[in-house]
C-alpha cells in the first residue's frame, strides 16, 4: 500500500467485521464466511502496483480521480 501511496488502517481479523473502512485485505483463512465489507485476498498483492489498484477501484466500483480511499489491512 505504500508503494501505492494509498493510506491505511492496520487491523485485526477479529476488527473484519466492525472495520468502517471501504476494503479489507486479509488471507482467505481469516476472511469470515459471513462479511458485507468488501474483501480482497492477499495474493493480489502478487500483482503489478498498477494491477492491484485497478482491481481496487474495480472492487470499489470507483471512478479513477476518486481522491480517498479507506483501506483495513490484516497484518
Amino acid at each position: 500500500m505504500k508503494v501505492l501511496n494509498i493510506p491505511f488502517d492496520s487491523i485485526l481479523p477479529k476488527e473484519i467485521l466492525d472495520y468502517k473502512g471501504n476494503l479489507v485485505l486479509t488471507t482467505r483463512k481469516e476472511s469470515p464466511i459471513k462479511c458485507k465489507k468488501l474483501i480482497l485476498d492477499e495474493d493480489v498483492c502478487d500483482q503489478h502496483f498498477t494491477v492491484i489498484r485497478g482491481l481496487m477501484l474495480q472492487k470499489l466500483n470507483l471512478d479513477y480521480d476518486e481522491n480517498d480511499l479507506v483501506i483495513g489491512i490484516d497484518p
